[in-house]
């Protein structure tokens, strides 16, 4: 409800949740440079492991071709 009062946008069949704006939250902090220690205290994940998820994530994007060629995914 809350989420929908914000004006987030959002596409049918993706379900916007505290959950994915908080996996977003690490995600956006990993490719802005935040160390993985860092994320996972924001987090409070007490097993790095589970924060390395987030590394994975930005990754993918950082080995996108659509990148190399200036296509904008997403927006």
């Amino acid at each position: 409800m809350y989420l929908k009062e914000a004006g987030l946008k959002h596409t049918p069949g993706r379900t916007i949740s505290t959950h994915s704006l908080r996996h977003t939250a690490g995600t956006l902090a990993l490719r802005a440079g935040a160390k993985l220690r860092q994320v996972q205290d924001l987090l409070g994940h007490k097993d790095p492991r589970t924060t390395s998820i987030y590394t994975h994530v930005a990754q993918r994007r950082a080995n996108n071709p659509a990148l190399k060629l200036g296509i904008t995914i997403g927006q």
